[in-house]
């Protein structure tokens, strides 16, 4: 057995020298998990603040990997008219839950974004409610990545209003192009405040 500084165990029995050195990769182990359980607490932190920021948002965010949901937030439940975040993330196919009109035409832009391709970063489109009604939706989509692997981030807001009502004003114009083409008398639209 060597003497001297630099080993520390000289001058033990082997036994309690072999006991000393287990002490030392004890003590090493337990610091490494010391060190790991701190990380996985500040990841579980910072996870917590995303989802406290996601879910105090109004408009509904999904994040997914193709058609796997990964993410969801408060706001895209209520929007899609199902009782929990988790009844969402068992879905199978967030396409589904597209107008089937739209389904191609999502389905392109998921493949585009995960695959790197051109794709469209704003656009509308209809997802369907729980209940059956057709939801008009304005969509954020970009590519980001989701436990170091690509994922997709869509964010979803209501604009069905906006969408009655243009198309009620389309109704009208349509309308009234109709009845003044259609009249053979002289017709004049003016305002009643000022008559003109």
């Amino acid at each position: 057995m060597q003497s001297g500084p630099n080993n520390w165990t000289a001058g033990l029995p082997p036994i309690a020298g072999n006991m000393a050195v287990a002490d030392r990769g004890s003590e090493a182990r337990i610091r490494a998990l010391g060190a790991e359980a701190a990380r996985l607490k500040e990841q579980a932190a910072a996870a917590a603040h995303f989802d406290a920021i996601l879910n105090g948002m109004p408009q509904g965010v999904l994040i997914h990997r193709g058609s796997r949901p990964l993410y969801v937030n408060q706001a895209l439940v209520r929007l899609l008219g199902y009782s929990s975040r988790d009844e969402v993330l068992a879905l199978s196919n967030t396409i589904a839950i597209a107008h089937p009109e739209d389904q191609a035409f999502i389905a392109g832009q998921v493949e585009a974004r995960v695959a790197g391709r051109d794709f469209l970063s704003h656009f509308e489109a209809r997802v369907c409610h729980m209940e059956g009604t057709t939801i008009w939706v304005d969509c954020h989509a970009s590519r980001m990545l989701w436990d170091g692997e690509p994922a997709s981030i869509t964010t979803m807001t209501d604009i069905t209003v906006r969408k009655r009502i243009e198309n009620s004003q389309r109704r009208t114009e349509k309308l009234f192009g109709i009845v003044f083409q259609a009249s053979p008398d002289l017709v004049s639209l003016t305002t009643l405040s000022d008559g003109r």
